[in-house]
């Protein structure tokens, strides 16, 4: 169950999608598959990082930072971003943002407060991902980190369309995700395309 446990600030009327829904709770599914799958007495050096494709060919990454009896059944909170990319998009932009991506997974390794990551392909080309803080204060890990800060004013503009972004709480661990979310912040951020549809 999605749990919204405080109205969203700045955009009171934006009620939380049932696909959102969806996409959280099958970002945490992916993380406990790795939690799952990894041998804690043998999973090598932090992080540890899964990439799989599912039937369909679309790709799954998911990046451990912490040993996998940390990520259990601990309280946790959490931020969910989930975007719709422009209809047309330049190469060197799409290059630009898979490098920032993977700098700002450079900058969390070594965070004591960060415990892991999910990003997930969809269908449509599109991605969403998950990441699992040990609380809620460290989320504003993301915002000191300048290659955040880069992706998130400069590059999305250009490159999305819109961005759902959810802030929250899972009380009982990653493992007791299927009984609650507790969601205290959701954003949405409507960027426009070249016709000037937001469709979000």
């Amino acid at each position: 169950m999605l749990e919204a446990v405080a109205p969203p600030p700045h955009h009171p009327s934006f009620a939380i999608p049932a696909r959102d829904e969806a996409l959280l709770h099958t970002l945490a599914s992916t993380i406990v598959s790795a939690i799952n799958i990894v041998d804690v007495e043998h999973c090598g050096a932090l992080p540890y990082v899964v990439h799989v494709r599912n039937d369909a060919g679309n790709a799954r990454r998911i990046v451990l930072f912490q040993r996998p009896e940390h990520l259990l059944h601990r309280p946790c909170a959490f931020v969910c971003f989930i975007g719709q990319k422009q209809r047309v998009l330049a190469p060197a932009l799409v290059d630009e943002v898979i490098a920032a991506d993977e700098r700002i997974m450079e900058g969390l390794i070594g965070h004591h407060d960060v415990l892991g990551y999910a990003s997930l392909e969809l269908p449509d080309r599109n991605w969403c991902n998950l990441v699992l803080f040990r609380r809620a204060e460290a989320i504003g890990i993301l915002h000191h980190e300048a290659s955040h800060r880069y992706a998130a004013q400069e590059l999305a503009p250009r490159f999305y369309r819109w961005i759902h972004l959810y802030r929250g709480n899972l009380p009982g661990g990653i493992m007791a995700h299927a009984e609650t979310f507790a969601v205290t912040n959701a954003h949405q951020y409507a960027f426009g395309g070249e016709d000037g549809d937001t469709d979000c």
